[in-house]
């Protein structure tokens, strides 16, 4: 497909400037940084003047935001309370919870505002090697003005900042308490740039969580700010120690990484010595053991190196942790599923599943994202620990945890997160107009604050799966069927090619059935029918589709040797079968032309094809101008206006593909031009399709999330689009898992993977894992009734 990824590019500013810690007074002289400034002021600084605020809601993240120092949460400056340009007053404040000890050597962002390094209005950083905070605005007489609070933020452990501005003094508050306080020379400057918390365009920023964001456009009072601490720290996400747990796995690890350390200088030596090779790094009389020693204190480039080291010893550990881990919580279900008498396999696959924890903890511990969700989904569902009763509060840390990291699975689980947060949808008039009975013809709508946090979850796990969606082979199949007492009829047994259905259909393919041979390669490239995913025997089933004479075999056989899937890549002969398909009205072999005009291609073709028509109509001599056929070797010329027609072609029959293609070109300027609402509108229409259309779902949610081209800005549709998409990634493969092991009468393992996927609020995920738990619930109570036990009844679906 000829996607286009449309990318927010940020410019990257110098470093900021380091400012020294003030003197432990309430009001000390102000730390002023000279920097030369523009001699004429910026347009947007004005007289002081009255502001009428566009919003009246000071909440600005509600949640819970993971943060691993390399992303930020962007407020839109529209959706923040109004201040004014010159001499504002504010207050802003937020929930923090850092997750790890300062090894920083620069500054880490807390939360800036602005467009530029001009720009500190508010700001704050921690400063480097510590947890200080240091806040900062700018004045009119300069850049930055700063302070630094007298007191370090905790550690693994949940407090409460704020900064506060009005007239000349800047106020920093910690758990409610004044901290420390400047005064300000000048006028304090604002500015209309976004709020980024967390990291900055020129800094990385902390690594922790963050929650409970608010701005005001005032300086509250100190019993205000002291009121709002507490209520923030009283709703603060209780962790159950599980921070302090890992603190203590941490340190065991970092004695495991200086073995591994160790071992290998060793091996170096011992190399070195059998060999009698001189090393430059190595001293002659001196042993691994006395040579390490001198090594931790090496400085600059040599420190980096030695922790490189160090992080690939730590990842090869806790990778090591994780297999044996896992493969101990796999046995323990294999157990418990292999056994007819419950008591006893219970009992047993208990205490194999104990032993999966510590594994999986040191494997968490040393940043195993995996590791996590998988000690995450044991911790809520009881499994592993004596008493079998659920720990979400330790769970929800491990999600956070690998959500910080990055891990899609993570990000979708805490975007369902926050969208099912207490009172998420409802507010108290809503609540009673619901209690009336009087229905709402629309869903409700998430707060603005909540929304917008699910909306950074989302966005970066969407972002994801459509990335991985647009290679060769990296196509999810989601089961999003939900379990009945009929499920065995409706699905088969999912055991590959021995379930009915394949035998079936291989029998009717080797007879000739061009639909069965369609189905098979169906099967195949998706792994339909438990079949295991294979491009090559897909493949070969479309070519005996193709020569049977079926229009989507030929598609299917354009599609795939054009990615290179099951075969090398062939542009020639994709060319040929979707001039073949498009002759006979296929609007997928539109598409594929029109991607093959979009990149330009070098193609071999018989002298008698070079003048073929490809398609009816004014088409066919765009092309034949466009490719220039005159040999057997010839090169298709890229030609945007002839990819555009060929794609709104295809999207007038209702292609999603063409759709798509059609949308992003339009709103990228490309064969026409650039026409952002048209294109919104094609992306639109693609996402209400039947099936799967990713792309479409994604680019219109980034144009709805930004308001781009005119478009109105719908934050609850972006979110319901991106959480779409993120749910069809290739970490749902649980979900198939879990339906093939029900169908095996595997019923402990099948509730460990729904249980396991249920994490992300799939609905397929969570009523599954539900219907299994029912149903072991009702045999017991029947056992109870009649006197039998559960076991001896058939647990097959019938």
């Amino acid at each position: 497909r000829a996607a286009l990824a449309a990318a927010l590019v940020l410019g990257m500013l110098p470093a900021s400037a380091s400012g020294d810690a003030v003197s432990p007074t309430w009001v000390v002289s102000p730390t002023v940084k000279t920097v030369s400034r523009l001699e004429a002021p910026k347009p947007w600084v004005g007289t002081r003047e009255v502001h009428e605020n566009r919003t009246l809601n000071t909440d600005v993240v509600e949640g819970t935001l993971a943060l691993g120092g390399t992303f930020a949460l962007v407020i839109r400056d529209d959706a923040l309370p109004a201040i004014p340009p010159v001499n504002p007053a504010f207050t802003i404040a937020m929930r923090v919870f850092l997750t790890h000890d300062p090894t920083h050597d620069t500054h880490v962002g807390l939360f800036w505002k602005g467009r530029s390094n001009d720009d500190r209005t508010p700001s704050a950083w921690l400063a480097p090697g510590s947890t200080h905070v240091t806040f900062r605005v700018s004045t009119t007489l300069s850049t930055e003005m700063w302070g630094t609070a007298n007191t370090p933020l905790p550690v693994r452990q949940w407090c409460h900042i704020a900064l506060s501005v009005e007239g000349s003094i800047m106020r920093f508050y910690l758990n409610g308490a004044l901290d420390a306080a400047v005064e300000i020379l000048g006028e304090v400057v604002a500015n209309d740039g976004n709020l980024h918390v967390g990291k900055d365009p020129a800094n990385p920023g902390l690594r922790g969580f963050v929650g409970a964001v608010q701005m005001h456009a005032l300086a509250l009072r100190d019993e205000d700010i002291q009121q709002m601490a507490k209520r923030a720290l009283h709703f603060a996400p209780d962790f159950d120690g599980e921070p302090e747990r890992e603190a203590r796995v941490a340190e065991r690890l970092a004695t495991e990484v200086q073995k591994r350390r160790r071992k290998q200088f060793q091996a170096v030596f011992d190399a070195n010595a059998a060999t009698g090779t001189s090393s430059a790094d190595i001293s002659v009389g001196m042993d691994a053991s006395s040579w390490m020693m001198t090594t931790d204190f090496v400085q600059g480039e040599g420190k980096t190196e030695y922790d490189a080291l160090d992080a690939d010893h730590l990842a090869s550990f806790a990778e090591e942790q994780f297999a044996l881990g896992d493969a101990a919580r796999a046995s323990a279900l294999k157990l418990a599923d292999a056994s007819r008498h419950a008591a006893r396999s219970r009992v047993a696959a208990e205490r194999v599943m104990a032993t999966a924890v510590e594994p999986l903890t040191a494997a968490a511990a040393g940043g195993h994202a995996e590791a996590r969700l998988v000690l995450a989904a044991m911790l809520e569902g009881g499994y592993g620990s004596t008493d079998s009763v659920p720990k979400p509060g330790r769970a929800l840390y491990h999600r956070l945890m690998a959500a910080a990291s990055g891990d899609p699975m993570a990000r979708l689980a805490m975007g369902a997160a926050t969208v099912l947060g207490n009172d998420a949808f409802l507010s108290g008039a809503e609540k009673g107009a619901g209690q009336e009975g009087v229905p709402s013809r629309s869903p409700p709508r998430l707060p603005v604050a909540r929304c917008a946090l699910a909306l950074h979850y989302f966005y970066h796990s969407a972002t994801t799966a459509y990335e991985d969606s647009a290679r060769p082979g990296g196509q999810a199949r989601v089961e999003r069927g939900r379990l009945h007492e009929n499920t065995r009829r409706v699905k088969g047994d999912l055991r590959g090619e021995s379930d009915d259905r394949v035998l079936y259909l291989s029998r009717a393919a080797d007879l000739g059935d061009a639909r069965a041979m369609l189905a098979m390669g169906n099967g195949y490239y998706w792994g339909n029918f438990g079949l295991p995913r294979d491009h090559e025997a897909a493949l070969r089933f479309y070519r005996r589709a193709h020569r049977a004479g079926a229009l989507q075999g030929t598609v299917g056989v354009a599609k795939m040797v054009l990615k290179g899937e099951g075969a090398p890549r062939n542009a020639s002969e994709a060319l040929e079968h979707y001039r073949a398909a498009a002759e006979r009205g296929s609007a997928d072999a539109l598409n594929g032309l029109g991607y093959l005009y979009f990149y330009g291609e070098d193609v071999d073709l018989p002298d008698e094809s070079a003048g073929s028509e490809t398609s009816e109509g004014s088409s066919s001599s765009l092309n034949e101008e466009a490719s220039g056929k005159t040999s057997s070797s010839t090169k298709i010329q890229k030609n945007d206006t002839l990819a555009l027609e060929y794609f709104r072609r295809a999207a007038e029959l209702g292609n999603g593909d063409g759709l798509v293609n059609a949308g992003t070109m339009l709103r990228s300027g490309l064969g026409a031009p650039a026409d952002v609402a048209a294109a919104h509108a094609l992306f639109a229409r693609c996402a209400e399709l039947p099936g799967e259309h990713p792309a479409c779902s994604y680019q219109a949610a980034l144009i709805e999330a930004s308001g781009e081209g005119g478009v109105p800005r719908d934050c609850d549709l972006a979110v319901a689009r991106l959480r779409r998409v993120a749910e069809g990634g290739q970490w749902m493969a649980p979900l198939q898992e879990g339906m093939k092991a029900h169908l095996a009468g595997k019923k402990n393992e099948a509730g460990w993977l729904y249980e396991y996927a249920s994490a992300s609020s799939l609905p397929a995920a969570s009523f599954n894992a539900a219907w299994l738990g029912e149903r072991d619930a009702r045999d017991a109570r029947v056992a109870r009734r009649f006197g039998f036990g559960a076991d001896d009844e058939d647990d097959e679906d019938e």
